[in-house]
């Protein structure tokens, strides 16, 4: 679905939320749910996401210094 359809979805209210992330180092995915509008301003701008999300394990204990991006 291209960016023209989702805002069509967005503004007649049939997408509320959307739901952004990424994989971690072991694969899950990790991300948080926006609200629609919000998602359509960060478009240009991109998306926050704390580094943290790259430093923990799949139970999320914080994976030890021999990682780099668990520093």
């Amino acid at each position: 679905m291209d960016i023209a359809k989702i805002k069509q979805k967005i503004d007649g209210g049939e997408i509320e939320y959307v739901k952004i992330g990424s994989p971690d180092i072991e694969g899950v995915f990790r991300g948080k749910r926006v609200a629609a509008k919000h998602f359509l301003n960060s478009l240009e701008d991109g998306f926050a996401q704390c580094d943290v999300l790259f430093g923990w394990d799949i139970a999320e204990n914080v994976l030890p210094n021999r990682y780099p991006l668990a520093t």
